[in-house]
């Protein structure tokens, strides 16, 4: 917490909540305070609206035209591995990838071990048998706070140094009272958190508590699973190589 350059050196107490607290600390607590009335929430939101990217959430639904991919049932060949998502690449132009064919997430039982094909030739509808249809809706996807501290324009930029905090101090910025409303907004909207899809392709992406920065496998993800969570399954192309990643609690 930054200190107020108005730091009173006195050896009197302000109750607070029913503890004594030394007046410097309230000093600084109020000086806070005025600090974040520069940015509010609703102007927050904005901003993240403004990040907003576009995705396509994959939920379960009747096999026809809208049918964008396939969860479980059985892949070929068949001795690969249990199959766990399948979906058509053209849905992928929605993101801006342009790949064709179909993209295939697999798991091995023996090894525990995930792993992701791109077969340019076949189409999913030609890949999997009796797999539950996930039909795709044109949505956008609304940033965490973590994308907004990094991407964010002038108004994030000037918010965050008004705080005398770094685009990186996560930590600190979910702490401050903007950036509690803000995560509850996010919350609200993050298919993790509404349990309104079954799996996503594209969008933001969440970092989780075992990351190391929020971007550490870049900036475009392909597919975000939910269904039949734990595991959550990301599929990555990091260096134009397909890689999956579980995330667990």
């Amino acid at each position: 917490m930054r200190k107020s350059q108005a730091v009173f050196y006195a050896l009197s107490f302000f109750q607070l909540d029913g503890f004594a607290v030394p007046a410097h600390t309230q000093v600084t607590q109020t000086v806070r305070r005025l600090r974040e009335k520069n940015m509010n929430i609703d102007a927050l939101i904005k901003e993240g609206e403004k990040l907003s990217r576009p995705c396509v959430v994959l939920r379960e639904g009747l096999l026809n035209e809208q049918t964008a991919g396939f969860w479980g049932g059985a892949s070929f060949p068949s001795s690969v591995a249990e199959h766990w998502i399948s979906i058509d690449c053209s849905w992928l132009k929605y993101i801006g990838v342009n790949i064709s064919g179909s993209l295939s997430v697999f798991h091995d039982s023996e090894t525990d071990k995930w792993f992701v094909s791109n077969d340019p030739k076949i189409s999913f509808r030609d890949k999997v048998l009796n797999g539950i249809p996930l039909n795709g809706f044109i949505a956008a996807s609304f940033p965490p706070l973590e994308a907004l501290c990094l991407y964010g324009g002038d108004e994030i930029e000037k918010w965050i140094q008004s705080l005398g905090k770094l685009q990186t101090d996560f930590d600190e910025l979910h702490d401050s009272e903007i950036g509690k409303a803000y995560n509850r907004e996010f919350q609200r909207r993050c298919p993790l958190y509404t349990g309104q899809a079954d799996a996503v392709i594209g969008g933001w992406h969440m970092m989780w508590p075992e990351s190391n920065s929020y971007d550490e496998h870049g900036s475009q993800i392909y597919i975000w699973t939910f269904r039949d969570a734990e595991p959550w399954l990301e599929i990555w192309n990091q260096n134009n190589k397909l890689m999956v990643i579980d995330r667990t609690t």
